[in-house]
């Protein structure tokens, strides 16, 4: 995988990988248990013009599974996908309000280092208030990467499996 190397000369390192490495699930599956510091997004998965929606779940799904609720963001890639996004991760039936509300709001929060208390104030069941919400936590990422430019802090790097 081409991500080992870097990850394993920088130990430290945050990152994510945009799509959810989609569509190589078991190499995703085995980078994330080999680097507890490795997160995905689920951008472009939930445009069901790229990704039939069945495909996309099990692809979640099988993240989901593997024990990695807690390291899934949401993500859109384009701005008139935020809302059906949304939606898609409310509509997962076989995701606890817990785990849509983390994918949505909490586990980007956790990864950007974000205070979490705008997802705690969301009920997990409206696309409304997660969309206020999951905007709000994209303007802050742009000012916490602006913020944190200390040398001792580990470098997040974007992604593309």
């Amino acid at each position: 995988m081409l991500l080992e190397e870097v990850l394993l000369r920088h130990k430290r390192l945050r990152l994510f990988v945009m799509h959810a490495g989609w569509p190589q699930l078991d190499s995703m599956i085995a980078l994330m248990y080999a680097h507890p510091n490795v997160y995905v997004d689920t951008a472009a998965l939930s445009f069901e013009s790229m990704v039939p929606r069945p495909t996309y779940y099990r692809h979640l799904r099988g993240l989901v599974e593997a024990g990695f609720a807690k390291r899934i963001m949401f993500g859109s890639d384009f701005p008139n996908q935020v809302n059906p996004g949304i939606a898609a991760i409310l509509a997962a039936d076989f995701l606890t309000a817990e785990q849509k509300t983390d994918i949505l709001c909490n586990n980007a929060a956790r990864f950007l280092r974000l205070n979490p208390s705008p997802c705690m104030a969301a009920d997990s069941t409206s696309a409304a208030a997660m969309t206020k919400i999951n905007t709000s936590c994209a303007g802050r990422h742009l000012f916490a990467q602006k913020r944190e430019n200390s040398p001792s802090d580990s470098s997040i790097l974007f992604t593309v499996l």
